[in-house]
C-alpha cells in the first residue's frame, strides 16, 4: 500500500513538474490592440510615486518599450497618480483580492491613443506601476493568463516581460 501512495505521490509530483517548467518557459504572445499617436509617450507622476515609477521606467525601457519622463506635468500624455480608494476591502486582512492599480486611455475617433491616466495604491510597488504602464501603451492581458511573475500577469506581476515588445 505505501508503496502504491508513493508512485502516485511520485507521479503528480512530476507532472506538477513539468506544468511549472513548461510556464517559465513556453511562449507568451501578449495582444497590443492599442497604438499611440505620438512616438514616445511621455509620464509624470505624484511626487509620492516618483522612485517606484523611475524604476518601472528604467525597466520599461531596458526591454525596448516606448516610453521616459515628461519635463514637466504639462507636457505629460501618461499620469501616475496615488489613489487610496482602490483598496476596497474591508480590511488589510480580509484576505479578499484587492486591485492594485487601473489605467484609462484616451482615444481618438480612429482609435489612437493620445493619453492615459493610471491610478495605483500609495504604496503601489514598480512592478504594479509598470504592469500598468504596459496597459497605458496598449498591452492587455495575455489569455491564456501567463505564468506568475510574467509583467502582465493579472493578479501576480513579476518582471517577466516575455512577448512585450516596442
Amino acid at each position: 500500500m505505501t508503496i502504491a501512495v508513493s508512485a502516485v505521490f511520485g507521479v503528480v509530483f512530476a507532472l506538477a513538474s513539468l506544468g511549472v517548467l513548461y510556464g517559465r518557459f513556453r511562449k507568451v504572445t501578449v495582444p497590443k490592440p492599442r497604438y499611440w499617436s505620438t512616438p514616445r509617450p511621455l509620464v509624470a507622476c505624484d511626487p509620492s510615486l516618483a522612485a517606484p515609477t523611475a524604476e518601472a521606467i528604467t525597466r520599461l525601457r531596458a526591454i525596448g518599450l516606448p516610453i521616459d519622463w515628461a519635463g514637466s506635468p504639462s507636457m505629460a500624455t501618461i499620469t501616475v497618480r496615488a489613489d487610496a480608494s482602490l483598496d476596497d476591502r474591508a480590511s488589510v486582512d480580509d484576505g479578499a483580492p484587492s486591485l492594485h492599480g487601473i489605467t484609462h486611455s484616451r482615444t481618438d475617433a480612429d482609435g489612437w491613443t493620445f493619453g492615459a491616466d493610471v491610478r495605483v495604491l500609495p504604496w503601489a510597488s514598480a512592478v504594479v506601476i509598470a504592469h500598468e504602464l504596459c496597459h497605458a501603451l496598449g498591452y492587455e492581458h495575455p489569455n491564456p493568463w501567463p505564468p506568475s511573475g510574467h509583467l502582465l500577469h493579472p493578479t501576480r506581476p513579476g518582471w517577466d516581460a516575455r512577448g512585450i515588445a516596442s
